[in-house]
C-alpha cells in the first residue's frame, strides 16, 4: 500500500547520472527521505502509529461521521 521504498528505487534507476550536480543532490536527498518509513507520532513522541493502523481509524470515524450526519 505504502510504497516508499519502491519511490527511492524508481528514483535511482532514472537517469540522473549524467544531470547537473543540483539536480543529483535533490535526488539523493529525496531518496533518503523516501527511504524511511512513514510512521505517526501522538503526544510528545510517546506513541508511535503505523500508517495502515491511521486509515483505518480514519475510515471508522468517517463511517460514524456520515451515519451521524444521515441521522442528523
Amino acid at each position: 500500500m505504502f510504497q516508499s521504498n519502491d519511490l527511492s528505487r524508481a528514483i535511482f534507476h532514472t537517469d540522473w547520472v549524467g544531470s547537473d550536480r543540483s539536480l543529483q543532490q535533490t535526488l539523493i536527498l529525496f531518496m533518503v527521505v523516501t527511504n524511511k518509513p512513514l510512521k505517526v507520532t501522538l503526544g510528545a513522541g510517546t506513541f508511535t502509529m503505523s500508517i495502515p493502523l491511521f486509515i483505518s481509524i480514519c475510515r471508522t470515524a468517517y463511517s460514524f461521521f456520515t451515519i451521524l450526519r444521515k441521522f442528523a
